[in-house]
């Protein structure tokens, strides 16, 4: 094995781009624990930012009615520390840490896909609560 001598100098924010560039690539190729586990230590390497992604989807949960936040996070944690089920939502939470001006065009591109698969799940609850056909 060749491995490179030769020291990474980068910032906390380039290194936590570039661990959920390869969460987002590991979730790709079905490498879910992978994923799960960059996510979670690019999210642990930075403050939150001022926008927050992830906390404007648990808030629309919320006003579905679908989880309260406390039942989400805790789902979400579970997910991160067992390792049992594929997630994105640990990539949205990574991501949610670095300012959107430093976003790659990957991170972009999961963000947004994320946000219509979470219309798609507003739209399907709207549907079971009969609010629209």
């Amino acid at each position: 094995m060749d491995v490179p001598t030769n020291p990474l100098t980068i910032t906390k924010v380039e290194g936590a781009v570039r661990q959920i560039e390869a969460a987002i690539r590991a979730l790709v190729s079905g490498d879910f624990d992978v994923a799960i586990t960059l996510a979670g230590a690019a999210e642990g390497m930075v403050e939150q930012s001022k926008t927050h992604i992830f906390s404007s989807m648990l808030q629309r949960l919320e006003r579905l009615q679908l989880f309260d936040k406390k039942t989400w996070v805790d789902v979400l944690n579970r997910d991160r520390d067992w390792l049992k089920h594929p997630t994105t939502d640990m990539i949205a939470r990574a991501t949610s840490k670095i300012e959107p001006e430093q976003w790659t065009p990957p991170m972009q591109e999961f963000k947004f896909r994320y946000m219509a698969n979470l219309t798609e799940l507003e739209t399907a609850s709207q549907q079971r609560r009969g609010l629209i056909s």
